[in-house]
Parts: C-alpha cells; structure tokens; sequence
C-alpha cells in the first residue's frame, strides 16, 4: 500500500498507466477479476462446503470412543471374579459411557454445524462445483436414515439440488466463456 501511494506521488506517465480508476467519493472500485484466480465469493463456498464435510465426520469420533470403552471394559471384566471389584469396575464403566454421552453430543453439535455451512454454501453463496453436486445427493441417501434432522437435511439437498442440477453440472465449454 505504501508503495502504490509512493508511486501515485511521483505523477510519472507508466504510473499513471498502473493506477486503478478511481470511483465516487466514498465508494470503493471493485477490483477486476483476474484469470485463473477464484471468485472471492467462490472461494468463500468451497471453504465452507469442506469445513462442513470435515464436521459431517465429527459424529465417527463417539462411536470409536464407545467401542474403545467397550473393549477395555471386556479386558477388565474377563479376569474378575470377586463381586468387589465387579462394583468398581461398574462405576468406572458409568463414569467413562457418560464421558463417551458427553462427546457425542458435543459431535452431534458440531455435525450440525457442518449442515448448517452446507446450506449457507449452497444457497447464500451459491457455491456450484459439481463435486459438491454429488456429495450432496450421495451423502442425501446417508442422511436419510438420521431421523429427523438428517432427514429433512437430506430431503432439502436432494429437491435443491437435482432442481439446481443444471447450475452444477456445466458442460467443460460453458466454464470458460462465463
């Protein structure tokens, strides 16, 4: 920044030939987009689709987490024949399934999250990579079995996008000249 006021000052004719147009007072120009580089906006919706596929694989973690919690507790209890330490081990059983409780609302939540950057994706930054497209219906078919907010998640992508299908799944040809 310093240097393009630097070379606004010195008034030369090349500097004058670099300068971006100026706009209204108080208005900011909008920069032209450049070849090869991503539409800010763009760039924006595949940030958000990835962080929400990232957060879809969030409730995977409770499920490895109980079944660790199972296998330790069947080592445990394999060896114990004393009604004792069957209490004991019973109590840290309940405090380690309140843990694993714990966490899968925690990841639940965040899965959440990741369907609610899917639809910002989607609708309000109009993300259309055709990757996405087929996430989206193949992940849909998964959703539906996760009544009833993976089910009306799922409904709603799948009506949005085979309605949108056209948007994503641009011929190579069209890409270009757009």
């Amino acid at each position: 920044m310093a240097t393009l006021e630097a070379m606004k000052g010195q008034g030369t004719s090349d500097v004058q030939a670099t300068q971006l147009p100026q706009s209204a007072p108080g208005l900011a120009a909008a920069p032209a987009a450049l070849p090869g580089v991503a539409h800010p906006v763009a760039a924006k919706g595949k940030r958000f689709a990835v962080i929400g596929i990232v957060l879809q694989l969030a409730p995977c973690i409770p499920v490895l987490a109980y079944f660790a919690v199972i296998l330790a507790l069947f080592r445990q209890a394999s060896g114990t024949l004393d009604p004792a330490q069957g209490n004991a081990l019973l109590g840290r059983a309940e405090a380690q399934v309140i843990g694993v409780l714990i966490l899968t609302a925690a990841c639940l939540l965040a899965s959440l999250v990741g369907l609610v950057l899917f639809v910002v994706a989607l609708t309000k930054l109009r993300y259309r990579a055709e990757w996405f497209f087929w996430f989206l219906v193949i992940y849909s078919v998964i959703l539906l079995g996760a009544f009833p907010i993976g089910t009306a998640a799922a409904i709603f992508f799948w009506i949005y996008c085979l309605t949108r299908r056209q948007e994503f799944l641009k011929p190579p040809g069209a890409v270009a000249s757009a």
